[in-house]
């Protein structure tokens, strides 16, 4: 059996800023590439999180819809 294998995903960020870090922390650890969208909870709640944690290895990237 071993570990536990996340896979990357696409989905709506949970509306509760705790909930929802730690479906980005998830994301981060699966392999593949995740998209998590709606993100403004984080973003209110944890200033230039993405700039962050991509100066400590992550990849992160922001995309704004218009």
């Amino acid at each position: 059996e071993g570990p536990t294998r996340w896979r990357a995903a696409e989905m709506m960020c949970p509306p509760a800023l705790r909930p929802a870090v730690v479906v980005l922390l998830a994301m981060m650890a699966a392999e593949g590439t995740s998209v998590l969208r709606n993100v403004y909870v984080i973003n209110r709640g944890y200033e230039e999180l993405a700039e962050r944690l991509n100066s400590v290895g992550a990849q992160i990237e922001i995309f704004r819809d218009i």
